[in-house]
Formats: C-alpha cells, sequence, structure tokens
C-alpha cells in the first residue's frame, strides 16, 4: 500500500480491510511485538493517531469525482449517494473544519472552484433543495402530506414538520413571505390536524344530505349514522346544524290508534244473598 501511495495512512475508501485492522492496533486490540510496533513506526511511517490531512485528500478527490459528475462543487445538503461528502462540505462552508482552514488546503480548494458562503446562504441553498425534493413527493403521490418519520426520506419528514414548526413560533407575519408562497402554491397543509377534521365534517355534510333526499324508508344506517354525528356536534359546528334542520325529514312516530275499551262495573250483589248460597 505505501508502496503505491507513497505513505501508510489508510482510508476505508482506499482499502477497507486494511482500515480496519489499523483501527484495530490503535485500539490496543492486537497484540505487537516491540520488533514489529518499530517496523510500523519507523520503516512505514505508521502513525497511531489518524492524520486529518489524510482525510482530507480523500474528501478532496471525492469533491473533484462530484464536479467532473455535476460541474460545481455546490453539494447539496443530504445528497444520498455520498451523504459523508455532503456533510463533509458544509464542515468546510462552516469554517469548523480546522484542517480544511489552513492556507495550502484553501488553495487546493480554490482551484476546483470551491467557494465558501455565509450561513444564509447555505441555509437557503438547502432550504430549496428541500422544495425540490417535496415538488418531487408532490408530483409522485399527489399531495404534500408527508408522513410523520417517513422512513424513504425521513430529511424530507423533518423539513416538513420544521416549517409547521417554525411557522408557529416565529408567528405568520415573520415567516418568509416568498418561502410561504411557494409553498401554498403546492398546496401544503400547515394545519394537518385541522384540515383532517375539516374534510371528516365536509364528508359527513354531504353525506348528510345525501340522506335527506331519499324517502324515510329507503335511508340506510350509513346515512342514519352521519346525521346522527352531525347532530351530535351541532353545538360546535353551527353549520352541520343548519344542514341537519332545513333538509334532513323530519319522520313522526307511529302512534297506535286509540282503543275505546268500555268498563263495565259489577252486578251489585245482595249480601242476604251471598250468605243464603253459604253451606
Amino acid at each position: 500500500y505505501k508502496d503505491e501511495h507513497g505513505h501508510s495512512n489508510v482510508t476505508f475508501r482506499t482499502n477497507a480491510t486494511l482500515a480496519k485492522w489499523f483501527i484495530q492496533i490503535r485500539a490496543g486490540r492486537v497484540n505487537l511485538t516491540n520488533e514489529q510496533k518499530r517496523v510500523l513506526e519507523d520503516d512505514l511511517g505508521f502513525t497511531y493517531k489518524s492524520n486529518p490531512q489524510i482525510k482530507f485528500e480523500d474528501y478532496l478527490e471525492r469533491l473533484k469525482k462530484y464536479k467532473m459528475e455535476h460541474g460545481d462543487c455546490k453539494v447539496p445538503y443530504g445528497y444520498k449517494p455520498d451523504i459523508k461528502l455532503a456533510e463533509w462540505v458544509k464542515h468546510v462552508r462552516s469554517g469548523t473544519l480546522k484542517v480544511a482552514q489552513e492556507k495550502e488546503n484553501r488553495k487546493k480548494l480554490r482551484e476546483i472552484g470551491f467557494h465558501w458562503e455565509s450561513a444564509q446562504n447555505r441555509y437557503d441553498r438547502e432550504w430549496k433543495a428541500m422544495f425540490q425534493r417535496l415538488e418531487a413527493y408532490k408530483e409522485r403521490f399527489g399531495d404534500v402530506r408527508v408522513p410523520w418519520n417517513w422512513k424513504e426520506d425521513r430529511q424530507l419528514s423533518d423539513w416538513v414538520h420544521t416549517q409547521r414548526r417554525r411557522r408557529v413560533k416565529k408567528g405568520e407575519a415573520s415567516f418568509n413571505p416568498y418561502r410561504r408562497k411557494l409553498l401554498n402554491e403546492i398546496g401544503f397543509v400547515w394545519e394537518p390536524m385541522k384540515s383532517m377534521a375539516e374534510a371528516r365534517q365536509a364528508k359527513l355534510a354531504i353525506k348528510a344530505t345525501q340522506a335527506a333526499q331519499k324517502p324515510a324508508a329507503e335511508e340506510d344506517e350509513e346515512d342514519r349514522e352521519a346525521a346522527d354525528i352531525l347532530v351530535a356536534q351541532a353545538s360546535t359546528t353551527p353549520a352541520a346544524a343548519s344542514v341537519v334542520a332545513l333538509e334532513r325529514p323530519i319522520v313522526q312516530p307511529l302512534v297506535p290508534p286509540a282503543v275505546n275499551v268500555e268498563i263495565v262495573p259489577p252486578t251489585a250483589v245482595a249480601p242476604n244473598a251471598v250468605m243464603n248460597e253459604i253451606p
């Protein structure tokens, strides 16, 4: 490996098996003699601490490959083919990766067209990338109701939840109006629970209206159930109460016909006559 690469700082991308073995050595899980340790350190240049410069060179090569495929170094947030590269680029731009701030390394990044950007510009770029993923979701499923903790794309699910929470936390006026407009245009649901309740209420109202147009004899159990639910909710939904009151037919209860029963009083019997019959 050293003859081929000129060093012994192995990475997982260059040789995963050898890299795992080096990790075991650094963790003290491989018993080596003093002579073996000397050969590793003096002859092969092995170090017991990972070299950040080697990692930088490895990610730099991956970034060059990305540029060859896409024409720039703007690796989007959550880039699925190489998520680690996307995270590395994010740290480089934010200035938290010290090795990337070294003069020589900054020069290498500039030579391949890498641009540092402000935190706001980075947020704008990442927001746009997530919005495009939301548009792709709508094109596939017909709506933007991304399920909570959606396994296929949890980042998108978290992002949708964050937009709702940010609007509630900052208020309608403080939420970026341009972004709010973009979300509204594709049918973004800001209050999913309220929207579901309104949809159910509308469905029940339609069923009650259909039931009102049927003769009482043809009204099925489902129609009666829908109407009864609306009646129960009338105290909180006046519109539903008006639908029931105005359109639902009033069915008079059946009253059995009155029967005239003539009460005949018992025939009077003289007490003496009763006593005469007693033996």
